[in-house]
C-alpha cells in the first residue's frame, strides 16, 4: 500500500463480539433508555418482523442484535458503542444524528438507511446489502465497507476521514460538497459518481479513473470528440 494513503484505524474491539450478560426481546426496547450488555432476541423465522422498533435517544453499550427483523427501526439520536448487528433485515433504518463507535455490521440487508448528520467512528460494515444509504452532513472516521453492495450512496456535505470500500459495489455515489480525507475507493466497483469536483482526498486506481474520464472531462469543460 502506498505510504501516503492512510487506511482506516479499526480498533481490535470493533472486531470482537461484545460480552453479553442478559437478553431481552427487541420489541421491548423503549425510547430514551439505556441498555448495557444485552442480547436482543427476535421473533422466530415463522413470525412477522417487528413493525416498529422504538430506540429514539437510546444508549446501547456492548449489545448484540442477532438476526433482527423489522419493518422500521428508529435509532435517531441514539448512542451505540461496541455493538454488533448480525444478519439483520430492516426495511427502513433511521439513525439521524446518532453516534456509533467500535461497532460491527455483518450480513445485514437494509432497504433505506438514513444516517444523516450522524457520527461514526471505528465501524466495520461487512457483506451487507443496502438499497439507499443517506450520509448527508455525516461525520465518519475510520470506517470500512468490505464486500458490500450499496445501490445508492449519498455522501453530499459529509465529512469522511479514513474510509475504505474493498470489494464493495456502489451503484451511485454522490460526493457533492463533501470533505474527504484518505478515502480509499480502490477495489470498489463504481457505476456512477456525482460531484467529481469534490473528490479531492480520494484514492482511485487507474481503471476507475478511466471509467470516470467522461465525468471528469465534463466537469472541466473538456469536449471529447
Amino acid at each position: 500500500m502506498d505510504s501516503r494513503i492512510v487506511a482506516p484505524h479499526i480498533t481490535s474491539t470493533t472486531q470482537e463480539p461484545p460480552t453479553l450478560t442478559d437478553s431481552a426481546p427487541a420489541i421491548s426496547i423503549n425510547r430514551e433508555s439505556t441498555y448495557d450488555g444485552m442480547r436482543f432476541t427476535v421473533p422466530t423465522a415463522s413470525d412477522s418482523p417487528i413493525r416498529n422498533l422504538h430506540g429514539l435517544l437510546c444508549t446501547f453499550l456492548d449489545c448484540a442484535f442477532p438476526q433482527l427483523r423489522a419493518d422500521h427501526a428508529d435509532l435517531d439520536q441514539s448512542h451505540v458503542q461496541h455493538c454488533s448487528f448480525d444478519t439483520c433485515s430492516v426495511t427502513e433504518l433511521s439513525a439521524v444524528r446518532a453516534q456509533y463507535g467500535e461497532s460491527l455490521f455483518t450480513g445485514c440487508r437494509i432497504g433505506a438507511f438514513d444516517a444523516m448528520d450522524a457520527s461514526w467512528t471505528s465501524i466495520i460494515v461487512e457483506n451487507c446489502r443496502i438499497g439507499y444509504l443517506n450520509l448527508r452532513a455525516a461525520t465518519w472516521r475510520d470506517v470500512a465497507f468490505r464486500d458490500c453492495i450499496i445501490d445508492d450512496f449519498d455522501a453530499a456535505d459529509a465529512r469522511l476521514t479514513r474510509v475504505a470500500f474493498p470489494g464493495t459495489a456502489i451503484g451511485r455515489l454522490s460526493t457533492r460538497h463533501a470533505r474527504l480525507e484518505h478515502v480509499d475507493l480502490r477495489g470498489a466497483q463504481l457505476r456512477q459518481v456525482e460531484g467529481v469536483e469534490h473528490l479531492c482526498g480520494v484514492t482511485m486506481d487507474a481503471a476507475q479513473v478511466a471509467d470516470l474520464a467522461q465525468a471528469f472531462a465534463e466537469n472541466l469543460g473538456i469536449r471529447v470528440d
